[in-house]
């Protein structure tokens, strides 16, 4: 059974021609910035333990809790090259470290900031011991073990439904109830008609209008599921707009449209293609990943990247 479930699973995988990629902040992608610290041989390790323990109290390293203070027969001491001369001063009045250490401290390149994930801690440790605890999640979302093969799927189901609802031209934006998987809204690219009717502004402005709301006039009946106008009242969470909702974009947001999907409370975004111009979440910047802002979505780029590419050439 189990090796059933496998090789579905592998076949799920392989007739998918496009990977989804998280779009995460730099801290969790970069490599992690070295600094110049003190550091001192350990001449005699018999004396270890008390030196770590005295370091520790004469000269802590708050700004670096995130290092092992030793490797090997070195020793941290300090941070700052301006103050080794108050350090030896000190470390010179202390039997254990006159003993243990040879007092001749020199620089070396540790890491500034502690590792994020698996790849930074490999990285770091073997510039210089670290602690690091991983992030389960994290870890999950980076290797793309956090959605399912059967989620990927429905993912995949959605942007189809999206680039069909605009016969597969231009851009266009499905809102999506993940509870449910029912359809909210619907919108495409109106700019003609009006320089704000971006995709993703239409698709808010009919969610808008399925809680009696919107700023725009209706244009037909393609910009809801008629099923889905009272979704919002049937809840008792008094949902806002979009909150728990997944957006599927066929090409990455501009800053506006990524505003104000803030804004709205989407819960996860999924773009097909790049903008390279002025995509918001991802290519020119990431603003899902400003601490400031007092809502924060995920982002996953690259569903069905090759027809949502194709689409937007369509545009007329």
């Amino acid at each position: 059974m189990c090796s059933e479930a496998k090789r579905k699973k592998m076949k799920l995988i392989n007739e998918r021609n496009w990977s989804l990629k998280a779009v995460l902040s730099d801290e969790f992608l970069g490599n992690i910035p070295m600094i110049n610290v003190l550091v001192d041989k350990i001449k005699n390790k018999k004396y270890i333990s008390s030196i770590i323990s005295y370091m520790n109290q004469i000269c802590p390293i708050p700004s670096l809790q995130h290092l092992k203070r030793v490797r090997g027969d070195e020793i941290i001491i300090g941070t700052r090259l301006l103050e080794k001369n108050i350090i030896l001063e000190k470390l010179c009045k202390i039997e254990v470290f006159t003993l243990g250490l040879s007092l001749d401290p020199y620089l070396s390149l540790v890491p500034a900031k502690p590792p994020q994930t698996k790849a930074q801690f490999a990285l770091c440790n073997s510039v210089w011991p670290c602690n690091f605890h991983p992030d389960k999640t994290l870890e999950k979302i980076l290797s793309g073990e956090n959605f399912t093969p059967e989620s990927l799927s429905t993912i995949e189901a959605w942007m189809k439904k999206t680039l069909e609802l605009c016969q597969y031209s231009g851009v266009c934006c499905s809102i999506v109830s993940p509870e449910t998987n029912k359809l909210i809204a619907f919108g495409k690219c109106e700019t003609s008609s009006h320089p704000m009717k971006h995709a993703a502004m239409v698709a808010i402005d009919n969610v808008a209008k399925t809680q009696s709301g919107g700023a725009w006039l209706e244009r037909g009946d393609d910009w809801r599921k008629s099923d889905n106008r009272n979704d919002q009242l049937k809840t008792e969470k008094g949902l806002y707009l979009c909150t728990g909702y997944d957006v599927y974009l066929t090409m990455e947001p501009c800053l506006m449209c990524a505003m104000a999907l803030v804004h709205s409370r989407a819960k996860t975004i999924f773009y097909g293609c790049s903008n390279d111009i002025d995509g918001a979440l991802g290519s020119k910047l990431k603003l899902h990943n400003v601490s400031n802002l007092n809502h924060h979505y995920q982002v996953y780029a690259g569903v069905l990247e090759f027809e949502c590419r194709q689409a937007s050439y369509n545009s007329t």
